[in-house]
């Protein structure tokens, strides 16, 4: 029942006052003060969050909301809007969490050039996270795009446009572009994930895991941010001697790769140093001063690998322990 009262609510928002003349505006109406608290408001372009709850977009002809300040509408005009830009609402959690989004509303016309996505990972200027080669699935099955064709009947076209999402790690997009007018609503929530295999770091943490349960995959963390880090204890590679490292050779099939990137690609890194063997004594600090610093556990599948990582955001003292330097 209190599903259907919030899908309700929202379609009652996004269809009162609908049509007028060119010129965009975005809307907060007095209504959404109904709905529960965790509802955002979507606002700018790209929207980075890690919050769980409903976020609602609308794109409407201009003169539709023109209203006295009096009435306490909240107004975002586009003044100049580009009908061909692509945003997205940049979802991440926990190492331990996937990404559930559903779609509970969506007037998106496929007519007038609009379109919806999902992407398992981030995407950003064409780059992806995990990168092609570290995700278990290929790229198109990550990728997911749909938008509506035109019904007579309303209430139809939002039962066809139910859609829900799962993604494979803690970070994950919903993309839209909306060239002329339309809205959606999204439902995002955060489920446990018993196995993680590829990172995306929001914060800071005492440490990060790397495992690949014994399977034949890579494993991945994204930092988003220049960052220096040690390798707190590792078993990779069933090599019972000390660790190694100097392993970023061919003849290492089971490492773990450290370096940075301009890009969210990790396979294209400045790589600073190959690591296999065993210990459990803290490794040396290194400083990547790159826009995206990763580590990556590469795994054959022949054993059980496991890394412990430490994350700390580097500055101007850390530049004697500097591995690795991109072009920022």
């Amino acid at each position: 029942m209190k599903t259907f009262l919030v899908a309700l609510l929202i379609t009652i928002i996004y269809h009162a006052e609908a049509k007028s003349w060119p010129g965009m505006v975005v809307r907060r109406s007095s209504l959404e003060t109904l709905l529960p608290k965790n509802v955002h408001t979507l606002t700018d372009c790209m929207h980075v969050t890690s919050e769980e709850g409903i976020f609602i977009y609308r794109k409407v002809r201009k003169n539709s909301f023109l209203r006295a300040p009096s009435e306490g509408l909240h107004l975002v005009e586009m003044e100049q809007p580009n009908e061909q830009q692509v945003c997205g609402v940049y979802l991440m959690t926990d190492p331990d969490k996937v990404i559930e989004v559903e779609v509970e509303f969506s007037d998106v016309s496929c007519e007038f050039g609009g379109l919806l996505g999902f992407v398992d990972g981030w995407e950003l200027n064409g780059e992806y996270f995990p990168n092609i080669n570290d995700h278990e699935l290929p790229l198109e099955q990550r990728v997911y795009e749909f938008c509506d064709k035109t019904t007579a009947n309303p209430f139809t076209r939002k039962a066809l446009r139910k859609r829900k999402f799962i993604s494979n790690q803690n970070g994950a997009v919903f993309q839209y572009k909306i060239p002329y007018q339309g809205s959606f609503a999204i439902s995002v929530r955060y489920v446990h994930n018993p196995k993680p295999c590829n990172i995306m770091v929001e914060g800071v943490a005492p440490y990060y895991t790397l495992q690949n349960y014994g399977n034949n995959r890579n494993c991945s963390l994204t930092v988003t941010y220049p960052a220096v880090i040690s390798v707190l204890a590792a078993d990779v590679g069933g090599s019972k001697g000390n660790v190694n490292y100097d392993c970023d050779h061919p003849s290492y099939t089971d490492k773990v790769i450290i370096g940075g990137s301009n890009g969210l690609d990790s396979s294209q890194m400045t790589k600073s140093t190959g690591i296999c063997g065993k210990t459990d004594v803290k490794g040396p600090e290194q400083a990547i001063f790159c826009g995206v610093t990763s580590v990556r556990l590469e795994s054959s599948g022949k054993y059980n690998n496991k890394v412990f990582i430490s994350v700390r955001m580097a500055d101007e003292n850390d530049l004697n322990i500097a591995t690795a330097v991109c072009d920022l």
